[in-house]
């Protein structure tokens, strides 16, 4: 009975350990996230034009790809 308390209390600790884990992991990509949105926020500021130019084509891109797909 003590070897399997000894087996529950070190399935508890690997958990607690993956979480720990887990949640620093989370963490890094909420972070990566925020930064990746900030970067490109500034990117759109300082090169409106590139990037409406940019949603144009690929717009047009996809529904030519949508298009064709459909009417076949």
């Amino acid at each position: 009975m003590d070897e399997s308390n000894n087996t529950t209390a070190l399935e508890a600790a690997s958990l607690d350990a993956q979480r720990a884990a887990t949640q620093v992991q989370v963490q890094r990509a909420r972070q990566a996230l925020t930064d990746a949105q900030a970067k490109t926020a500034d990117f759109v500021r300082q090169h409106p034009v590139v990037c409406i130019g940019g949603a144009v084509v690929a717009g047009y891109l996809l529904g030519r790809v949508a298009a064709h797909r459909w009417l076949r």
